[in-house]
Formats: structure tokens, C-alpha cells, sequence
């Protein structure tokens, strides 16, 4: 199989279980399963009553598709060389502002973008 089919099927088949850790029975995850595409439509209106829905501005939501595409596209460059060679050959201001721009977008995404919300696992 080549490299990128395994890895999306390896992104299902961990989207698959999740289904399973998630639900409070056996019964809610097939519920959940059968269920999960029968309204599914790719219109601008759903996707925006879905994503403010889940709290997103439009801003936060701009931010991060374009975050989303940013990690995509260094994530297959990192794949052809990776990151801690390239990036360990560089002289060290360069090196170092890299990993200050980086602790920058971090900080600014949590400042923000992110409400105050609860970990997921204080559930269990």
C-alpha cells in the first residue's frame, strides 16, 4: 500500500474507535455510526452554522484552516527531509527565531481564540 493510503486509513480507523470511547454504551456508538452521515451536506450555510455552533468566530475559524494547511504542507516537507535536520543546519538566530515565532503563534492561538472550556477526560 503506498504511504499516503496507509495513513488514511489509519486516520478511519482511529476516527472509527473514537466512536466507541466516546459513547456512553454499545448501543449510542452504533446509534452514532449509522447515523453519522445520513444529513451530511458540504453547502457554505451548514459549514457555517456548524462551525459557529461549535463556538468558532469567524476569525478563529479562518485561523485555523490556515494553521490546518500550514501544518499539512510541513508535515509532507517533513516527510521528503525532516525538520530536525533541516532546521538543526541552520546558524542559531535563525534556529532560534523559528522556535520564538512558533512559541508566539501558540501563545496567540490560546490568548485568542480559545474560550474558557473544560478538559475533555474531568467527564469520566
Amino acid at each position: 500500500m503506498p504511504g499516503i493510503l496507509k495513513n488514511v486509513m489509519t486516520f478511519i480507523l482511529v476516527c472509527f474507535a473514537w466512536v466507541f470511547f466516546r459513547a456512553d454504551s454499545l448501543n449510542g456508538a452504533i446509534y452514532v455510526l449509522k447515523n453519522m452521515f445520513s444529513s451530511l451536506s458540504f453547502s457554505i450555510v451548514y459549514l457555517k452554522q456548524t462551525a459557529w455552533g461549535m463556538g468558532f468566530t469567524r476569525f478563529s475559524f479562518i485561523l485555523c484552516a490556515a494553521l490546518l494547511v500550514i501544518l499539512i504542507i510541513i508535515d509532507y516537507f517533513n516527510y521528503k527531509k525532516p525538520a530536525e535536520t533541516t532546521l538543526g543546519q541552520r546558524n542559531f538566530f535563525l534556529r532560534w527565531g523559528v522556535y520564538v515565532m512558533l512559541g508566539f503563534v501558540i501563545i496567540f492561538c490560546i490568548m485568542f481564540t480559545s474560550q474558557s472550556q473544560n478538559f475533555i477526560y474531568f467527564q469520566f
